[in-house]
């Protein structure tokens, strides 16, 4: 179901970018060139993803953007992909509080020959970036990072309340 209200998305938006954020604090420079085999995506490719991709399809949206530059290739620099993805989730939340309504989400438009409406493309931002989440936390286990319980405890959590 696509957003209808400014405050449901930027209510999930916080939530979501949160739950992000925990993810990509506990990525290291060392652990970026992780994948599950050779040739598939890394956790830098994942994490950059997100990033670039809050972006171009934030603009498809309508929402205009200060702080990040298209890049062909994604940063080896975990802070600097961290401190990117907030300050890009910071324009969306801001760019959005100040200059939508309610209204704006029920706006059709064009995403990639598709018509749909600017509420249906912001819940699939937040799809594709729980989607490749889940991938990440696969590839920090793999690469023996601390997954953060997103959802609840994880298995060392739940081990530490014992």
């Amino acid at each position: 179901m696509a957003f209808q209200s400014k405050q449901a998305f930027l209510a999930e938006w916080a939530t979501e970018t949160e739950r992000t954020t925990m993810v990509l604090r506990n990525l290291t420079n060392e652990t970026l060139s992780q994948s599950i085999v050779e040739d598939h995506n890394s956790l830098g490719w994942l994490s950059w993803h997100l990033v670039v991709s809050i972006s171009s399809l934030g603009q498809l949206a309508g929402i205009s953007f200060s702080s990040v530059k298209q890049q062909a290739d994604n940063p080896n620099d975990a802070e600097q992909i961290l401190a990117t993805y907030q300050q890009v989730t910071k324009d969306v939340n801001h760019f959005v509080d100040s200059n939508w309504t309610d209204q704006n989400l029920a706006k059709e438009i064009d995403m990639y020959g598709e018509a749909m409406t600017v509420g249906r493309l912001l819940q699939l931002v937040l799809l594709h970036q729980t989607h490749h989440r889940g991938q990440m936390t696969v590839l920090m286990r793999q690469a023996g990072l601390k997954v953060p319980g997103l959802f609840g405890p994880t298995k060392e959590d739940l081990e530490a309340y014992k």
